[in-house]
Formats: structure tokens, sequence, C-alpha cells
């Protein structure tokens, strides 16, 4: 059974990851976040803690592999934790991620690049996604979809360790609005899914 939840910050996920992770839970689900300004992260030497705290920049590890990600308010992020009996399913995000470059492309825009599991314009990152294998316990998966509203470059890589090898840029420079990425992402869901995400 999918179970959709609205959830307005990594720190709502990251509380209720427990109980959606519980081994006798059986169900699957969908996160739709509206993100504040707060950082996750999948290796503890690529964050820079110490700056975080020290800026009043929360922290949360959500389960996941990967590198740091700073995420600014009005950013949205879709997660989807789903079944995986046989542990090497087939990914979900990457299919959303190549759509929504074609949408992209759909509105005009040029320069739209499909790069591993980005989305660039203009050599720019605008979007991206990634799967996480969850330990073996579970046998689930955990996707998520990331669009860039808002950027600070000068906060990113004081934060992030590793240098960034694409550099990001908000789908606002674009003129693609937040509400339209709203609207694309819950029809997306809607046709892959079968139900309405977005309320």
């Amino acid at each position: 059974m999918m179970k959709t939840k609205l959830i307005t910050s990594l720190q709502e996920a990251a509380a209720q990851l427990p109980s959606i992770l519980d081994t006798n839970n059986t169900n699957e689900y969908f996160a739709y976040i509206n993100h504040n300004l707060e950082v996750s992260y999948g290796y503890e030497d690529d964050i820079n803690k110490e700056y975080a705290v020290a800026h009043g920049v929360p922290i949360y590890d959500i389960f996941r592999d990967g590198g740091t990600i700073v995420y600014f308010p009005g950013d949205i992020s879709v997660g989807v934790v789903h079944q995986n009996s046989d542990y090497d399913g087939d990914w979900i995000m990457p299919h959303m991620l190549k759509d929504f470059a074609e949408y992209l492309k759909s509105c005009e825009i040029d320069n739209v690049e499909f790069s591993e599991n980005d989305i660039l314009i203009d050599g720019f990152k605008v979007a991206s996604a990634a799967g996480h294998n969850l330990p073996p316990t579970y046998k689930r998966c955990y996707e998520s979809m990331h669009y860039s509203m808002s950027v600070d470059l000068e906060l990113i890589q004081n934060i992030c360790k590793k240098p960034m090898k694409k550099i990001p840029k908000s789908l606002l420079d674009f003129n693609i609005t937040r509400e339209e990425i709203v609207s694309w992402t819950d029809n997306w869901l809607f046709n892959y899914f079968g139900e309405h995400i977005v309320s």
C-alpha cells in the first residue's frame, strides 16, 4: 500500500524515518518536501559540520549514500521508499529526471543536458536524482529527486569539503517557476503511480 507524506523539512523527514523503515512495516511511501535552509550528508568526511553549526544550518543524516547536499528555502525534493524484493530492482527517479529534461526542452529552454544523474542548463546543475539501497534488513530502496530553486555558492563551498564538480543554479534563473515544477511533478507521479501526491 502506498502512503503519501507531505513533509515540511528534512528535520521532519529524519524524525519519521524510523517508523517508515521499521522492518515490520510493508508500506511504501512518497515524501514531498518543501525545504528550509538545511543540509543532508552521506559521508562524515565530506561535510564541514563545525561551519554549519556555527552558522545555524541544521544537519541531518537521512540514511543515504553520496556527498553533502545543501538545501535552500523553496527547494523541492520528492522521495520514494519502495519495496525491492530482489534488492536490485529498477530505479524510478532516473526516469522522472529524464522526463523532466524533456519537459524543460518543451519550454523552449536551450542547452538542456542530461548528465549522469543530473540535469544541466547551460552547464549549470538545476536538478538531480539519486537512489540508495537501504541495509539488507529492510529490503527496500530510497530514491529522491531534488529541484534547485535557490543557490548560495559561498555557503555551499564553506559547508562541503569536496570541490563542486558541477555548479548549481536556480531553475528560476531560467524562468521555470516553483508552481510549474509542483504541477509537473504531481502529474508525473500520478501517471506513474496512479495517485496524486501534491495536495
